[in-house]
């Protein structure tokens, strides 16, 4: 695969990639909170405490945090 190489498609698909890349990876913030602080140290330990050390949780926590088709 070549790096780099854009495929013709959708436009909208390119510019949500590429404001991913920069708010995310090149800013080290977040596509869905811009401005926000994400990943702390509080934040790190919070999801390695209820996910990583108690994964029976996952389930539990998508299901409340999905957001449901009839809202």
């Amino acid at each position: 695969m070549v790096m780099g190489a854009k495929r013709v498609g959708d436009p909208s698909v390119y510019e949500a990639a590429d404001l991913i890349r920069e708010k995310c990876w090149l800013e080290d913030g977040s596509a869905f909170t811009p401005g926000e602080t994400v990943w702390t140290r509080e934040s790190f330990e919070e999801l390695t405490r209820d996910f990583v050390g108690e994964p029976r949780n996952v389930g539990q926590a998508l299901r409340r945090e999905a957001p449901r088709a009839d809202r």
